[in-house]
């Protein structure tokens, strides 16, 4: 763009040259003869100077698609993805689980995802609305409302359109909080956070039994709001539960009922409720999404202690735009497993990146 500016004004200074000095460039222009060449060349300066405006004006509006480089991911278009509150992820197939909200009349739902594609789903009981869901091995969705009534439903079969639950009961831990909710393959855990530093939880196990029940005090900041509770395969067959604090802190539950705070810290702290796969690698949101958003990796080394930063990032959107505007920010419902992380866009449509 400046080298053909440059060109514009050399031939028009030559043009001023042949023409000579006193030659009018217009006769009825109110501008005396003499001056007319000058007024000229300085009106195409100006149209250069606009041109030149314009030119770093687009290129700031394409800031957002060209100034970094970011990553695509793989989109799920879900069918009603508007009513798409909750994400749940069995980390050993990679299946996910969709909870789409109860809208008037029309009843919650649970879509089943796998290999990119809804491959099922059902209506939950009329008048159920849950907030959360989980999902195990066996494909079963487990759901709690805001109540703390815990249902569960098997894998989607072809012609069953309503789950009628095989089990419901309370979790008994009153009104404290928002609810979260995991499971494993040897109990369904349900904790909440009453705000005022107590964290409750209740797990049930999936052979039977009284359940088991505890809680913890923390001196920081509460619980992420959602999704702040995921399941922890230790690689040892014991069961193990990670809970998420907004300033990066982490307990980990592990039965029959120790509790422990992690020796580390995720700095900065993700944005939302991080997910994490056997408690080595977490990956959280971090950055603004009107400015750089990135998914961070933080992985713990096993003597990690004090601030744990991110090892890895890849960049999602900049500026607030994201790849050919394909998605829409922020994401939310952060998780992952063997495979890839995944999440709910603010449409609801189900996002997923391959593990890195």
């Amino acid at each position: 763009m400046s080298r053909s500016i440059a060109a514009i004004v050399v031939a028009a200074i030559l043009a001023l040259n042949l023409s000579g000095c006193s030659q009018p460039v217009d006769p009825s222009s109110p501008v005396p003869a003499q001056s007319q060449p000058l007024a000229a060349l300085l009106g195409i300066i100006g149209v250069g100077i606009v041109l030149t405006a314009l030119h770093h004006h687009n290129e700031h509006l394409n800031h957002g698609t060209g100034g970094v480089p970011l990553q695509s991911p793989g989109i799920v278009r879900l069918p009603n993805a508007a009513r798409s509150v909750d994400l749940a992820v069995d980390p050993t197939t990679g299946t996910a689980g969709v909870l789409q909200a109860k809208n008037g009349a029309t009843p919650a739902r649970y879509l089943q995802v796998s290999a990119g594609a809804a491959t099922g789903g059902y209506d939950l009981p009329s008048g159920y609305a849950p907030t959360a869901v989980a999902i195990d091995a066996l494909l079963n969705g487990w759901f709690v409302d805001a109540a703390g009534n815990v249902e569960n439903c098997p894998a989607p079969v072809s012609g069953t359109p309503t789950c009628v639950p095989p089990a419901a009961f309370s979790d008994g831990l009153g009104a404290s909080g928002a609810r979260d909710i995991a499971v494993d393959v040897a109990f369904v855990f349900v904790a909440t956070d009453n705000g005022a530093g107590t964290v409750s939880w209740a797990a049930f196990s999936l052979g039977g039994g009284s359940p088991l029940r505890g809680s913890y005090k923390y001196g920081g900041k509460p619980l992420y709001a959602a999704d702040a509770v995921t399941q922890n395969d230790t690689g040892t067959g014991i069961s193990a539960f990670v809970l998420f604090h907004q300033d990066g802190a982490s307990y980990q539950i592990q039965f029959p009922s120790s509790v422990t705070k992690q020796a580390f810290t995720l700095a900065p702290p993700p944005s939302s409720a991080p997910g994490n796969v056997a408690n080595q690698a977490f990956f959280g949101l971090i950055g603004s999404t009107a400015g750089l958003y990135q998914i961070a990796k933080y992985v713990n080394s096993g003597t990690a202690s004090g601030p744990l930063p991110p090892q890895t990032i890849i960049n999602i959107a900049d500026n607030g735009q994201t790849p050919g505007n394909s998605f829409a920010l922020p994401l939310r419902s952060l998780h992952a497993d063997a495979g890839s992380v995944s999440a709910l866009d603010a449409s609801g449509n189900l996002i997923q990146y391959a593990l890195f």
